[in-house]
């Protein structure tokens, strides 16, 4: 087993690097290698929910979703439903349900989770204005632009307080209040992530280096911001 927790380990490396098929490839042997081994049964939760976060990565939403409901229910079991893991992996798997649009799912669990993070951390402690950001920009898509504007306003002024207003947390929480005011004036609101990335195509690459000028065939994140560009055009 301490092979298996090795190999684990290497694989959430390869995975915050961005690498997710070498990720996941490494997880499932440490997975494989654990069956029929006295690995405790919170370890192979925690190797589990390893697996969930790269194949989520890897745009793999439906099988994630099943890993992730798996992590939940043995932490349950095993720590309780008020225990910080058993929130994280909860709210992860709210996340996998806000992205294959599986929203009325996705919001009952942010919900609970917001709700066990206030009553055991405090009403504005950092992990629950992460949970309340993300239920603010599902409702941001669902176009629920007052609850939207409440809860971004709400994250943003404790950020500010928190961090200062210079601070990334506290710059991302007002681009996320401002796409809120830019909707509630009829605007439609683009944000562009890394190619590869959840459902979106291509392969990805962490930091993609700028391609050679005279390499026409070769990509970047400035092709990839003119390819956006104009695919909205084309279907404004």
């Amino acid at each position: 087993s301490g092979q298996a927790r090795l190999q684990t380990t290497i694989g959430k490396v390869y995975s915050s690097l961005g690498l997710y098929a070498q990720g996941e490839a490494l997880i499932r042997r440490a997975i494989d290698r654990s069956r029929g081994t006295s690995l405790a049964p919170l370890e192979a939760a925690d190797a589990t929910c390893a697996l969930a976060e790269a194949v989520w990565n890897q745009g793999r939403y439906p099988e994630a979703g099943q890993l992730y409901s798996e992590v939940v229910s043995s932490r349950r079991a095993l720590l309780g439903p008020d225990d910080q893991r058993t929130l994280r992996a909860t709210f992860d798997l709210a996340s996998v349900y806000q992205g294959e649009k599986r929203y009325a799912e996705a919001e009952r669990l942010y919900r609970d989770v917001l709700a066990a993070q206030q009553r055991t951390l405090g009403r504005e402690h950092t992990d629950a204005m992460d949970t309340m950001n993300n239920l603010g920009a599902m409702y941001l898509t669902l176009n629920r632009l007052d609850e939207a504007e409440r809860l971004q306003a709400q994250v943003w002024q404790v950020r500010v307080r928190d961090f200062g207003r210079q601070h990334l947390e506290t710059l991302m929480s007002g681009n996320s209040l401002a796409a809120v005011y830019i909707a509630q004036r009829g605007y439609v609101y683009v944000f562009q992530d890394i190619r590869g990335r959840h459902a979106s195509e291509g392969t990805f690459v962490m930091q993609r280096p700028l391609k050679a000028t005279d390499a026409r065939l070769q990509i970047d994140e400035c092709t990839d911001a003119y390819d956006t560009i104009d695919w909205l055009e084309v279907r404004s």
